[in-house]
């Protein structure tokens, strides 16, 4: 008797349980009827704001067929620095209600000097240790992204997209001894990817992207990105987020995989 007592109080417990899920669930969808992302036919946005990076990878750069077989190295390794603050630029536009057309900017520009502690082989030049050198990467990124935003309920939404990214890359290294040694890499590289949004208010979302292919042997990049964006007043966001940049190359005597990745804020406008 008692342990039926017992199961038929958990039972109602569980009855409880779920119908106050299904009383709040009916109630937000009652008391908040804008869409996750209510565009509208038409609308822009524009968004500035910096990313707070962090590089880590290796490269070698050279003919791996040649007589100087081409070192590997690190960042360490020639003095580039490994954090730096870099500015953002995006341009959004929103196209009947569910169609999204972006294009972003962001550079990724590194320099440093050091004596090296290691002879290195770099671009058919050897470079002997305690030679002091003077180090230079600079990346930029240039994406143009297409999505397709499908609404799951009032709160959230899912984005299918397809772009490309287009890298121009310089990697250079200067000695007084030895002279100046650069090679440049240009790689357009498509993408896929999908977006997911959570708008539990009107003023508050959270945004999770994944971005990313892989082109055989000759490359990859993959974006990662998840922040919170909230907005104070109507047509003004801002966003603060997590970035997570992954990127190989191997083509032009360059082969090197290279992350970025840390914190970003940005200022959004909508028209």
């Amino acid at each position: 008797m008692f342990k039926s007592l017992i199961r038929l109080k958990n039972r109602i417990r569980i009855v409880f349980f779920v119908a106050v899920i299904f009383v709040s669930y009916f109630i937000m969808a009652f008391s908040y009827t804008q869409r996750a992302d209510a565009s509208g036919l038409f609308g822009v946005k524009l968004k500035g704001g910096a990313y707070f990076q962090h590089l880590s990878g290796s490269v070698s750069v050279g003919n791996s067929g040649g007589l100087l077989l081409p070192t590997t190295i690190s960042p360490s390794d020639i003095g580039l620095q490994t954090s730096k603050t870099e500015p953002i630029g995006k341009i959004v536009l929103n196209i009947l209600y569910s169609n999204r057309v972006s294009f972003s900017y962001v550079p990724y520009n590194y320099t440093g000097s050091k004596t090296l502690s290691e002879s290195i082989n770099f671009n058919g030049q050897a470079y002997n240790i305690n030679t002091y050198v003077t180090s230079k990467l600079n990346l930029n990124s240039y994406k143009l992204f297409y999505t397709h935003n499908f609404s799951i309920n009032r709160y959230a939404e899912i984005g299918l997209g397809v772009g490309v990214d287009v890298f121009t890359a310089t990697v250079e290294l200067d000695s007084q001894q030895y002279g100046n040694q650069s090679i440049s890499v240009r790689a357009p590289i498509p993408l896929i990817g999908a977006r997911l949004k959570i708008s539990p208010a009107s003023f508050l979302s959270f945004v999770g992207k994944l971005q990313g292919l892989t082109i055989g042997s000759k490359g990859y990049y993959y974006h990662f990105n998840l922040g919170v964006n909230v907005k104070p007043v109507q047509h003004l966001a801002v966003f603060a987020g997590y970035s997570y940049d992954n990127i190989h190359v191997n083509t032009s005597n360059v082969d090197g995989t290279i992350t970025f990745k840390g914190p970003e804020v940005e200022l959004r406008l909508k028209f």
